[in-house]
């Protein structure tokens, strides 16, 4: 996990404020989450929440802005019965590219930085 998480931070994310969601789902679903396409369509509707959230909070981004978000599935609890949840990290904010600068907007507040080298 150490290994995955300095991969992350190496060479994967870019230097931009993150935000950790926990997502966990109501016991009677959780049956049906066992299913790996069924786990994958509940995956698709967490994260197109997330985004709707945070484009929301951000109303002056651009319309090809996006937000950035790497999620762990696990499915076991502190506990070994089934359990399956999200561990999500999401952008603060969205982001675009203009040209060579970056255009960042976060929830309440715009700014414009220059990627890093």
């Amino acid at each position: 996990m150490v290994e995955t998480a300095a991969h992350l931070v190496d060479d994967v994310l870019p230097r931009v404020p993150y935000r950790q969601w926990v997502v966990t789902f109501p016991r009677r679903v959780r049956y049906f989450l066992r299913e790996p396409r069924h786990a994958s369509a509940a995956l698709r509707i967490v994260h197109r929440a997330m985004e709707t959230t945070i484009r929301q909070a951000s109303p002056g981004a651009p319309r090809d802005a996006r937000v950035g978000v790497v999620s762990f599935i696990l499915r076991f609890g502190s506990s070994p019965n089934p359990h399956l949840h999200l561990h999500d990290v999401a952008t603060d904010g969205v982001f675009a590219w203009a040209g060579e600068e970056r255009r960042t907007e976060r929830p309440g507040r715009s700014s414009s930085s220059r990627p890093p080298a």
